[in-house]
C-alpha cells in the first residue's frame, strides 16, 4: 500500500510504500527517526513528523529506481553516483551534503547537491 504525504516545508507530494502497515504503525516508526531527508531536496535535523502531512492510503506502486532515474532525466537532471563523482572530481570539502571540488580533467570548480532514489541510493547533480 502507498501512503500519500506532503512536506510542509517545500510542498512536494510523494508516496511512501508502507507494505501492510497501518498509518498508526508508520507514524510510530517515523517518531523514532531523528533526521529527515526529503525528496524535495532538503535535510532536516529533526524527525519527519514535524514536516509531513500524512494523507490517505492510495493505490498503485512506488517508483522503482530505474523509473525514478528516467523521470529525473526527463526533468533535466544529470545524475552521478558516488562512485562516478569520485572518478570525475577531486573533493576539496563537503558541507551539509554539498560536494565541493574540481573536475579532474578540466580543473573547473564544482559544487554538487544530492538527492536520494526511492531505494535510498544517493545521486549527485
Amino acid at each position: 500500500m502507498l501512503l500519500n504525504v506532503t512536506c510542509k516545508k517545500c510542498g512536494i507530494k510523494y508516496k511512501i510504500d508502507i507494505g501492510n502497515k497501518t498509518v498508526d504503525q508508520v507514524k510510530e516508526t517515523l517518531k523514532k527517526q531523528d533526521t529527515f531527508s526529503c525528496p524535495g531536496n532538503h535535510v532536516e535535523l529533526s524527525g519527519p513528523l514535524d514536516y509531513l502531512i500524512i494523507g490517505e492510503i492510495g493505490s498503485g506502486s512506488a517508483l522503482s529506481d530505474p523509473e525514478w532515474l528516467t523521470q529525473k532525466k526527463k526533468e533535466g537532471y544529470t545524475l552521478l553516483t558516488s562512485d562516478e563523482v569520485r572518478e570525475k572530481f577531486t573533493c576539496t570539502g563537503v558541507s551539509m551534503g554539498l560536494f565541493c571540488g574540481f573536475n579532474k580533467e578540466t580543473k573547473e570548480k564544482v559544487v554538487l547537491d544530492f538527492m536520494n532514489s526511492p531505494a535510498g541510493v544517493r545521486y549527485y547533480f
